[in-house]
């Protein structure tokens, strides 16, 4: 006999993988759900729930998305981005481009930052 708990959480798993693909929904909004879905349901205690946004690895990455997110609006992104890019030809020669400076990045410094640095781009 199958435990519920683990058939819920199988579920709960799937089905926010069949969402997440459709892409009709924001990611985080269905992680989120999910997220409350196991907590009301009492697989997970609001403890465990909450337990991964104390990670000081997920709190720089969201400080990081804030800071991307400034440098967006002061246009320092689309700046990088025609630097970097300019006008490619072909596919090939731009992901080259884009390449070059972000591996350049990632031997300095985190992968992080880098990471949603050119997310944006």
């Amino acid at each position: 006999m199958i435990p519920i708990d683990l058939l819920a959480v199988t579920l709960i798993l799937f089905g926010t993988l069949l969402i997440l693909a459709s892409n009709r929904f924001p990611a985080d909004t269905v992680l989120l759900g999910s997220l409350c879905l196991l907590t009301i349901s009492g697989i997970l205690t609001p403890v465990e729930a909450l337990a991964g946004l104390a990670n000081p690895g997920i709190a720089t990455i969201a400080v990081l998305y804030v800071v991307v997110s400034g440098l967006r609006e002061t246009g320092a992104i689309a700046w990088l981005s025609r630097l970097l890019l300019g006008k490619p030809n072909n596919m090939t020669f731009a992901q080259i481009r884009l390449l070059i400076p972000a591996a350049t990045f990632s031997v300095f410094i985190n992968n992080s930052p880098v990471v949603a640095m050119f997310t944006n781009t």
